[in-house]
């Protein structure tokens, strides 16, 4: 995870799963989430990351598949309910490294 000159915090990984759009309604509000798991790119310790997409930021992630190594810039917000903390990670932006996923993809050379 790095922290650019404007700010903002962005992460790269591989993405190990997309979930399905959720739709539903609160209120008169329509809203819209899709999710999907981040693998840092860590080879020693490997970390998983629940990252969400809402509204009409979903249009980053119908880019991506499982597998591509992406850029999230993302904001990280903690609500207290009822005095248990909750964390979310929403990413505003994904990226699709076209180069690194591909060597991702691409056969491991070291045993030829």
């Amino acid at each position: 995870m790095k922290t650019t000159q404007n700010n903002h915090v962005s992460i790269v990984g591989a993405i190990s799963h997309i979930e399905q759009v959720i739709t539903d309604q609160t209120g008169n509000f329509n809203w819209k989430k899709q999710s999907f798991v981040l693998t840092s790119l860590d080879e020693v310790h490997p970390n998983n990351i629940y990252i969400s997409v809402w509204g009409d930021n979903i249009i980053w992630l119908d880019r991506c598949r499982v597998n591509d190594v992406v850029e999230c810039k993302i904001n990280i917000r903690s609500k207290n309910v009822n005095g248990k903390w909750f964390t979310e990670i929403t990413a505003w932006r994904i990226d699709v490294d076209i180069r690194l996923t591909n060597e991702l993809k691409a056969p491991d050379h070291e045993n030829s």
